[in-house]
C-alpha cells in the first residue's frame, strides 16, 4: 500500500517539476487549469483563443464548455 501512495506522490512531484521546467522555458500555462502540462493528458496547451490569444488544453475547453452549459441550463 505504501508503494502505491509513494508512487502517486512521486507522480505528483514529477508533474509539478515538469510544469516548473516548462514555465521557465517560456511555455504559457492554460488559463483554465493554470498548469503548463495537463494533469490527466500531460499535453501542453495548444488551442489558442482568436480574441485574447491565450492558449488552452483541449481537455480543459471540453470540460469547461460542458460545465458552462450544464450550469446555464440549470439556472433557466
Amino acid at each position: 500500500m505504501s508503494k502505491i501512495k509513494n508512487g502517486r506522490i512521486w507522480d505528483g512531484l514529477s508533474l509539478w517539476n515538469n510544469n516548473l521546467d516548462k514555465k521557465f522555458d517560456g511555455v504559457e500555462e492554460c488559463y483554465i487549469c493554470f498548469a503548463v502540462l495537463h494533469p490527466g493528458t500531460y499535453q501542453l496547451p495548444r488551442l489558442s483563443c482568436q480574441t485574447c490569444k491565450k492558449k488552452f488544453h483541449s481537455a480543459c475547453l471540453v470540460s469547461g464548455t460542458m460545465f458552462y452549459f450544464m450550469n446555464r441550463g440549470a439556472s433557466l
